[in-house]
């Protein structure tokens, strides 16, 4: 998890920790870099507004670097502007989610992405990821009626 904001790496490890998620944490898109290059963590949780380097930067680097550049990443904003979605994905997003989040939304996705990220043809693995994450959603309301 790469934010600036304390209160937001807490709230989002400490839900996922209820998942049995292990969760490293990352002040700025700087340290994030170091910390994926050493850790190279399954998935990144990615926030765009940060001192030192943002996210859109942090994800040209994460690309460039072969020991990173598979690590799926989950860009999570307050900036939703018409343009912000585009731009993620094209700087090496895998996925966006829009502040304030919707808890079941977050653990769909980043369940998908545990279940998709093995994949290597990206195409492939968008489709998979994609439906994974209907599947996901479609036995969250299933839950919620019983």
């Amino acid at each position: 998890m790469v934010d600036d904001d304390p209160g937001m790496r807490e709230l989002l490890q400490s839900i996922l920790a209820t998942e049995g998620v292990e969760v490293f944490t990352a002040i700025d898109g700087e340290d994030g870099i170091q910390k994926a290059f050493e850790l190279k963590p399954d998935l990144i949780l990615l926030d765009v507004g940060m001192p030192n380097v943002d996210g859109l930067t942090f994800c040209n680097v994460i690309q460039t670097i072969s020991d990173t550049q598979k690590i799926p990443i989950i860009i999570i904003t307050g900036q939703t502007n018409r343009n912000r979605v585009p731009a993620c994905l094209k700087a090496g997003a895998d996925d966006f989610l829009a502040k304030p989040l919707q808890i079941d939304e977050l653990l769909a996705c980043v369940g998908a992405m545990f279940k998709t990220s093995h994949i290597s043809d990206p195409a492939d693995r968008l489709r998979q990821y994609m439906l994974t994450i209907r599947d996901l959603r479609d036995r969250s309301v299933e839950e919620a009626r019983l």
